[in-house]
């Protein structure tokens, strides 16, 4: 859980300054063995995860339309000053820029296309006057790589960000001045920009099972930010997500005003008194989630909520503790043909596997034992002191193992048709038809059990491969009970080897054959993350009390990164065929 960030960070004299180049454009609607080395001794504990990066905003004072400037100034002018729509300005700069029809059809904010790399603005074409024998309408092209999108609701996908992409728009000239009189609605934005001007948000929605919570990453303008957030977590979830998150009050509950506005250094949230038709612990928990969601995932600030009556429900949720179950993780091993805990600075010898085990390709296991996948695809099943237990999914194939939370092994079948799960002597399986017949190539599951992030190979004909995530339906006691139909493209990287969530919010993955990888804060915008070489898998757990991400190489060589993603490698074990991270 990130910590709590300052509530006044965002007052005080603002910075205004000029952003030279183009961040942002109009978007289209179509877009260890037995010895360890490194491992640390003694430290605090620490809890670690990645935030945006909000110290260093730079604040945007676009200029509107300078006299006599010819098309191409007109656009790139446009394109200077939209960053200010959604940081502050509502984009009233950049109307002016509009005719005035534009001005009252363009809706900016239905759509954010993220791209990378330089802005490609050329003339397209003219349209003469034939008395005056001067250009009276003009078309100006756009091109662009696109990244990925955030829709009207703040939820980021990668879904058909397919590189080069090209838009125009027409300008015709107002007394004598040219003006753009037809453009796309949405903006897009360069990646750092998008990073200066949107905050991320995670809305804390209420798992199915009414027994936890899960983040549901979103992307809001500055300049209005918790008012948007608010709005969205009393909507139904993403639909990403599926039924593995419920919805609050049959979407009757609203805002009774359209801000949520800090007075005082208190935020204030004014909810319809249709809030009042929840019952005492439905309105704890939706105070509850709207506390963390507002907080950044801390409680420790002022909130005022009441209902369009004045009924008073800031303490609604003082007797609620509701939040994101993840309880800590440690690093288990196969190595040398033992079966070991690493916890802190603490390696056990869970057991002697020699002769049973050649050649594992993954393992799951948790301090109540678990599961290893033998290289002919077979689960067999393994006691907390390593005896044998059986096969686990009917003795079918497998490709992937990954633990879940409690006791569940997941694993994907060899043909990659199903997902399947083993928790409490029970099995599940569940189709992945909405994979559309691609290999899964990795695969993860959340901390807190209600969310799975699945790396996909190529379609032939349709793309390369991709990276996406879905929901995980579960029942009152928790048990899953189906998956979600519509997965969210995060990413279009392929040749994933292994992929891991390195906290609640982050997912990193791996490229295989490759020093390097990717991290985001997901769903959202990807950045590069340096990896050792050759790795083939990735998890994350506590080193030293700390939390750290994991990676296994093709040499069996075991190293970790300890409290950033962007820490030092350090050599923990060698020798080793499999790694995970379990309870």
């Amino acid at each position: 859980m990130r910590w709590f960030r300052e509530w006044n960070r965002e007052s005080g004299i603002r910075r205004a300054v000029r952003i030279a180049g183009a961040v942002a454009l109009v978007a289209s609607l179509t877009l260890v063995s037995g010895c360890s080395m490194g491992l640390p001794t003694s430290g605090p504990v620490e809890r670690v995860s990645l935030t945006q990066n909000e110290d260093h905003r730079v604040y945007i004072d676009p200029q509107g339309p300078s006299e006599d400037a010819e098309p191409e100034q007109i656009v790139r002018g446009f394109i200077d000053s939209l960053p200010a729509g959604p940081q502050s300005d509502g984009f009233k700069v950049a109307k002016e820029f509009l005719t005035d029809a534009a001005r009252k059809t363009w809706k900016p904010d239905a759509k954010t296309v993220i791209y990378s790399g330089e802005l490609q603005i050329s003339r397209e074409a003219d349209t003469m006057d034939l008395q005056s024998r001067q250009p009276s309408r003009v078309t100006v092209s756009i091109s662009y790589n696109s990244i990925g999108a955030v829709d009207s609701r703040g939820v980021y996908s990668a879904e058909g960000a397919s590189g080069s992409s090209r838009i125009e728009l027409r300008l015709v000239k107002v007394d004598g001045q040219w003006r753009i009189s037809s453009l796309p609605d949405g903006i897009s934005i360069s990646q750092s920009g998008f990073f200066q001007v949107f905050r991320q948000v995670e809305l804390y929605q209420l798992a199915d099972s009414g027994r936890t919570l899960i983040p549901d990453q979103r992307w809001f303008a500055w300049r209005q930010w918790r008012t948007l957030a608010v709005r969205e977590l009393l909507r139904e979830p993403a639909n990403w997500l599926g039924d593995a998150a419920q919805s609050v009050g049959d979407g009757a509950i609203a805002l009774a005003m359209d801000s949520v506005p800090m007075s005082q250094g208190v935020v204030q949230v004014k909810l319809t008194n249709s809030v009042m038709s929840l019952t005492v612990d439905e309105r704890a928990k939706l105070i509850r989630r709207i506390r963390l969601t507002l907080g950044d995932g801390s409680g420790e600030y002022r909130l005022s909520v009441v209902d369009d009556a004045g009924q008073d429900l800031s303490n609604a949720d003082e007797n609620e503790n509701i939040s994101i179950d993840q309880p800590p993780r440690h690093l288990y091993t196969l190595a040398n043909n033992f079966i070991l805990s690493i916890a802190s600075n603490n390696i056990v010898r869970l057991g002697d596997v020699a002769g049973r085990f050649d050649g594992a390709v993954g393992m799951a296991f948790t301090e109540r034992g678990g599961a290893i996948l033998r290289p002919d695809g077979i689960v067999e099943c393994v006691t907390k002191d390593t005896d044998a237990c059986g096969t686990l999914f009917g003795g079918n194939e497998a490709s992937i193992i990954r633990e879940g939370i409690d006791d569940e092994i997941w694993a994907v079948s060899k043909d990659s048709s199903q997902i399947m799960v083993h928790v409490n002597g029970q099995e599940r399986r569940f189709s992945a038809s909405m994979f559309e017949g691609r290999q899964i190539t990795a695969f993860d599951i959340a901390p807190e059990g209600s969310r799975a992030v699945v790396a996909l190979g190529p379609k032939k004909g349709v793309d390369g491969g991709r990276i996406v995530m879905i929901g995980i339906s579960r029942d009152s006691n928790r048990l899953p009970s189906g998956l979600s139909s519509h997965p969210n493209t995060i990413s279009n990287r392929s040749n994933i080897v292994s992929l891991t969530f390195y906290n609640e919010s982050t997912v990193v993955y791996a490229l295989r054959d490759a020093g390097s990888g990717y991290q985001q804060l997901s769903p959202g915008p990807e950045s590069p993350q340096r990896l050792p070489e050759d790795t083939r898998e990735l998890v994350a757990g506590q080193i030293d009390q700390t939390q750290s991400l994991i990676a296994l190489d093709g040499d069996g060589m075991v190293r970790y990164a300890r409290a950033s993603l962007n820490a030092s490698w350090r050599v923990l074990d060698y020798q080793t065929d499999a790694i995970t991270s379990g309870w």
